[in-house]
C-alpha cells in the first residue's frame, strides 16, 4: 500500500485531478444506475408478481366455479338417485336421469351409479365394464362411503374406459346405499389453463396433494411431479426459483391452494422474460450513465485544464528562474482572483524583485570592475613612476660612489703635492665636471621624488574613493539581503496560505481533495522560491564579506600609500640636501680652482680642503643609498598595491559572471 501511495505522489498533477474527477464521477453513477435498474426491476418483478398471485386467484376461482359446478351436478344426480329401487335390477327412471344428465354436460366422460349391493349403472352406455366389475372396490365408491353426505373428489388417474385421465367427483344417494359419481375429463382443466397466459411463454399447471399432475401443457396428466414439488405442500403460497428438467431454462413459480379441492395451482414464467422486460430499463439506464460521464468528462477537462494550464505555465516559469533566466514572465488575469491568480501575482511580484536586485547588483559590479580596472591602471603607471625613480637613484649612487673615488684620489693627490700642478688642474677639472653631473642628477632625482608623491596621493585618493564605493557595496549588499529577507518571507506567508489551505481542504473532505493537492503544489514552489532565497541571502554574504576584505585590504593599501609618501618625503629632503652638498662641492671645487690657480696657499690647508670634500663624498654616498632603499621598499609596496587591486579586479569579474547568469530583460510565458 505504501508503495502504491510513493507511486501515486509521483503522478502529474493533471492525472490526479483526472483520477479524482473520474472516480468521484463514475462511483455515483454506476451506484445510481446500479440502484436504479435494480429498484425498476425490482418493480418491474414486483409487478409480474402480482400479476401471477392474480392470475393464480383468477384461475382459483374459475377452479372453484367449474368444480363448484360438477359438485351441484353430482349432488343433484345423487338426490335424484334411487339406489335402492335397482338394488337388484336397474330401473327406468335411474336410466333416464343418467341419460339426460349425460347428454346435457360436457366435459363429463360418464356419469354412474354403483349400489350397496355391487350394481353399477353409467351413461353413456358405450364404456363398457368387465363383468367382474365391481364398484365397492373403486377408491371413489370407498372414500364416498367413508365420508357418507360429502362431495369428494379422488386423484387423477386413468379411466379403464376411456384411457384418458379423469377425477371422479363422487357422493352418497340420498338412500345411502349406492354412490352417484362422474368422471371429469382433466383436459376441460388444461383448456381452461391454457386461456391464461403467464408472460409471453409461461403457463400453469396444477398438482393434487398426492404430488400428480392434474394439469399441465408438457407433462403427462396424472403422472408424478418431481420432488422438487413437495415443498409446495409446506404452505399455502408462495413463490420458488425452478430449473426445468426440459429446457434447463430457470423459472420463476407462484403459487396458490384450491380450499375445495386441495390443489396447487402453479404459475411458471421464465426469468429470461424478465430479463427481457428489464432490457430497456438496463439500456436506458446505461445510456444515461454514458451521457453523464460524456458530460461529466467534459466539465472535467475544462476544469482541469483551468487547473493543471496555468499550474504548468508557472512551474516552467519557476524552473527557468532556477536555471537562470529571471526574464520570462507569467501573464495572469487581472480578473482572476482565485488561489492559482493569487500564486501567480506573487511570483510575478517575486519575479521582479529578485531581477530588479540582480539588475542592481549587475550595475554595482560594473562600476566596480571598472573602478578596479582604473585603479589597476593608475597603479601600474605608479609602478613604473616607482622603477623609473629607482633606476635614476641608481645612476644617482654611482655617480657619488665614482664622486667619492674621485675626491680620494684628489685627495691623495693633494697628500703628493709633489706632483705636477698640471695634473693637479686637470683632476680638478674633472672633479668640477663630475659635480656638476652629480648636481644635475641630484635635480632629475628631485623632480622624480616630486613626480613620484604627486602620484602617491592621488593614489591615495584613489584607494580612498574605491574604499568608499566598496563599502558602498557592502551597504548595497545589506540592502539586497533586506529585499531577499522579505522575498523569504513572501514565500514563508505563501507556504502558510498553502498549508491553511491544506487543513481547509481535509475539512472540506472529498470535495476538498483537489483543493488540498493543489495546496500542496503551491506549497512546494514556496519551499523552492524560500530556498531560492536562502542560496541569494548566501551569495550576498559571501559578496559582503569579499567587499569588508576588499575594504580592508584598501584600508591596508592606503596606510602603505601614506608610509610611501612619507618615504618619498623623506627621499625629497634627502635629494634637497644631496642638492646642498652638490652644490657646496661645486663651489669647493671652484675654490680648489682658484687656489690651485692661487697656489700660494700652502699645502696643508689644500689636504685638510680634500680631507673634507672626502668626508662629504662619504656622507652623499650614505644618503643616496638610503633614498635607493627607500625607493625599492616604495616599488615592492606599488607591486603589493597592484596585487590587491588585481585580485579586487578578479572578484569584481567573477561577480559579474554570477549575476550575468541571470537574463532580465522581459520574456512572455
Amino acid at each position: 500500500m505504501k508503495n502504491k501511495w510513493t507511486t501515486l505522489k509521483h503522478w502529474p498533477l493533471k492525472a490526479k485531478l483526472i483520477t479524482a474527477f473520474a472516480i468521484v464521477l463514475a462511483i455515483p453513477s454506476a451506484i445510481i444506475g446500479i440502484s436504479s435498474y435494480q429498484s425498476a426491476k425490482g418493480n418491474i418483478i414486483s409487478s409480474m408478481s402480482e400479476a401471477n398471485q392474480e392470475s393464480l386467484q383468477i384461475i382459483n376461482r374459475t377452479i372453484d366455479l367449474f368444480i363448484e359446478g360438477q359438485i351441484e351436478n353430482i349432488e343433484y344426480v345423487a338426490l335424484a338417485s334411487d339406489a335402492e329401487a335397482f338394488l337388484e335390477e336397474e330401473t327406468e327412471e335411474q336410466r333416464t336421469l343418467l341419460q339426460t344428465f349425460q347428454e346435457t354436460k360436457t366435459h363429463v366422460e360418464q356419469t354412474f351409479v354403483g349400489t350397496t349391493a355391487g350394481n353399477f349403472m353409467n351413461e353413456p352406455t358405450s364404456f363398457q365394464n368387465p363383468p367382474d366389475y365391481d364398484p365397492r372396490e373403486r377408491p371413489w365408491y370407498q372414500q364416498a362411503m367413508e365420508q357418507t353426505g360429502e362431495t369428494i373428489i379422488t386423484a387423477p388417474y386413468i379411466s379403464n374406459s376411456s384411457n384418458e385421465p379423469v377425477v371422479t367427483i363422487a357422493k352418497t344417494t340420498a338412500d345411502e346405499h349406492g354412490v352417484a359419481a362422474l368422471n371429469l375429463q382433466l383436459d376441460a382443466i388444461t383448456d381452461l389453463l391454457s386461456t391464461i397466459s403467464i408472460g409471453e411463454n409461461g403457463y400453469v399447471f396444477i398438482i393434487d396433494q398426492n404430488n400428480a399432475y392434474v394439469s399441465h401443457p408438457h407433462e403427462e396428466l396424472g403422472s408424478e411431479a418431481s420432488e422438487f414439488f413437495l415443498q409446495l405442500h409446506d404452505s399455502e403460497e408462495g413463490e420458488l426459483d425452478y430449473q426445468s428438467e426440459t429446457d434447463d431454462e430457470n423459472l420463476k413459480l407462484h403459487y396458490t391452494t384450491n380450499d375445495r379441492t386441495g390443489w396447487k395451482i402453479v404459475s411458471a414464467m421464465y426469468e429470461t422474460e424478465i430479463e427481457r422486460a428489464v432490457a430497456p430499463i438496463l439500456n436506458t439506464t446505461l445510456f444515461v450513465i454514458f451521457l453523464s460521464l460524456l458530460g461529466g468528462a467534459v466539465l472535467v477537462y475544462i476544469l482541469t485544464r483551468s487547473i493543471v494550464s496555468p499550474i504548468q505555465r508557472l512551474t516552467t516559469a519557476a524552473e527557468k528562474m532556477g536555471e537562470g533566466d529571471l526574464a520570462v514572465t507569467f501573464k495572469v488575469d487581472k480578473n482572476q482572483n482565485d488561489e492559482i491568480g493569487r500564486l501567480g501575482k506573487s511570483f510575478e511580484k517575486m519575479r521582479n524583485a529578485l531581477a530588479t536586485m540582480i539588475a542592481h547588483i549587475q550595475d554595482k559590479s560594473h562600476q566596480l570592475s571598472a573602478s578596479a580596472e582604473e585603479v589597476m591602471a593608475i597603479s601600474g603607471e605608479n609602478t613604473r613612476a616607482t622603477e623609473q625613480i629607482a633606476n635614476s637613484m641608481q645612476e644617482v649612487a654611482t655617480g657619488v660612489d665614482k664622486q667619492a673615488v674621485s675626491v680620494n684620489e684628489s685627495a691623495g693627490i693633494a697628500k703628493k703635492m709633489a706632483g705636477s700642478i698640471n695634473e693637479a688642474v686637470e683632476k680638478t677639472d674633472g672633479v668640477q665636471q663630475t659635480a656638476q653631473e652629480a648636481a644635475q642628477f641630484v635635480e632629475n632625482g628631485n623632480k622624480a621624488i616630486n613626480t613620484s608623491i604627486s602620484q602617491m596621493t592621488q593614489i591615495r585618493e584613489t584607494v580612498g574613493n574605491l574604499s568608499q564605493k566598496v563599502e558602498g557595496l557592502g551597504q548595497r549588499s545589506i540592502e539586497i539581503n533586506k529585499v531577499a529577507d522579505t522575498i523569504k518571507s513572501i514565500a514563508d506567508q505563501t507556504n502558510l496560505l498553502a498549508l491553511n489551505a491544506a487543513i481547509e481542504a481535509a475539512r472540506a473532505g472529498e470535495d476538498g481533495r483537489g483543493f488540498s493537492v493543489v495546496a500542496n503544489e503551491v506549497k512546494k514552489l514556496a519551499d523552492q522560491s524560500a530556498a531560492a532565497t536562502v542560496e541569494i541571502s548566501e551569495m550576498i554574504q559571501l559578496t559582503q564579506e569579499d567587499a569588508q576584505q576588499t575594504v580592508a585590504q584598501m584600508e591596508t593599501s592606503k596606510e602603505q600609500v601614506e608610509k610611501g609618501i612619507e618615504v618619498v618625503n623623506v627621499a625629497g629632503e634627502s635629494f634637497h640636501n644631496i642638492k646642498i652638498f652638490v652644490d657646496n662641492v661645486a663651489a669647493e671645487v671652484h675654490e680648489v680652482a682658484s687656489l690651485i690657480n692661487s697656489i700660494g696657499q700652502g699645502s696643508e690647508t689644500f689636504v685638510a680642503t680634500f680631507d673634507d670634500l672626502a668626508s662629504i663624498s662619504e656622507t652623499s654616498s650614505a644618503s643616496v643609498q638610503n633614498i635607493s632603499a627607500f625607493t625599492e621598499e616604495q616599488l615592492a609596496s606599488m607591486e603589493e598595491i597592484a596585487a590587491s587591486v588585481e585580485n579586487l579586479t578578479q572578484f569584481a569579474e567573477e561577480l559579474q559572471g554570477l549575476v550575468q547568469q541571470f537574463d532580465i530583460d522581459d520574456k512572455q510565458q
